[in-house]
């Protein structure tokens, strides 16, 4: 793989990171950071890689979001559904056969929620589970109880 701009690649003792990395812009998502990171098709082939961790540069967050400064520069809704039909990054993604974990930290708005949702799904569907900050597993798939009720949520 080359040298990117918007991400940086690394791989150290079987795992692969992809840092998002426009930490000035709380690394909002735009059509270079999507074209670099269809490039990760070669981790696919990589037999060295077991696990893909991604992350966002800065303190500050992960991903805030789509880089709204591209949108007046768009193309026309006919010409941007065809080219992400073209470069569809979430079929590349999806069709790591390493599982990917993506670090969440600080603000995750709009894209970086679609990524960390997408994610989830994926790693939920191959039997992975998610942890919190404690280091607890999490299930929000799970019925909560009210701590101050003997019924549970729905009304039991």
């Amino acid at each position: 793989m080359g040298q990117f701009e918007t991400i940086v690649y690394g791989k150290k003792d079987h795992l692969a990171y992809v840092t998002l990395n426009r930490p000035h812009m709380l690394n909002v998502y735009n059509v270079k950071m999507r074209d670099e990171l269809l490039e990760l098709h070669a981790v696919k082939e990589d037999d060295e890689v077991r696990v893909l961790i991604l992350k966002g540069a800065g303190a500050k967050g992960f991903c805030a979001g789509a880089d709204l400064t591209e949108f007046l520069s768009a193309p026309s809704n006919i010409v941007a559904r065809q080219i992400c039909m073209r470069r569809d990054i979430w079929k590349l993604l999806c069709s790591l056969p390493q599982p990917v974990i993506v670090a969440l930290h600080g603000y995750v708005f709009g894209s970086g929620v679609r990524m960390a949702l997408f994610f989830r799904h994926q790693n939920m569907c191959r039997g992975y589970a998610f942890w919190d900050a404690r280091g607890k597993p999490r299930d929000h798939f799970r019925r909560r109880r009210n701590p101050n009720s003997s019924k549970d949520n729905r009304g039991r």
